[in-house]
């Protein structure tokens, strides 16, 4: 949502934008974030070769998904046909 629409339907609905904005949760990267789960989840991992298994599989799928999404983003029609679909 652009920033105009976003303030309109604040101060529409009585809320202060300046307020709202400062209250707001900082957004993680996701590294940031994954790091975090990662560690939450290690304690009650038995083997430690899982601790480096997660960001590995992390880090693979993550940048799959986000090359994924950028050529959703980029396509004319906002909608890729991926192989062995719609037949």
């Amino acid at each position: 949502m652009r920033q105009p629409d976003r303030h309109g339907k604040l101060i529409a609905a009585d809320i202060d934008p300046i307020a709202a904005k400062q209250t707001e949760k900082p957004k993680k990267p996701f590294s940031e974030a994954a790091n975090e789960l990662i560690e939450s989840l290690s304690i009650g991992w038995k083997n430690p070769k899982h601790k480096q298994q997660w960001p590995n599989t992390l880090n693979t799928h993550a940048k799959s998904l986000m090359s994924i999404l950028r050529r959703l983003k980029s396509h004319p029609s906002g909608r890729i046909t991926f192989q062995g679909e719609g037949h």
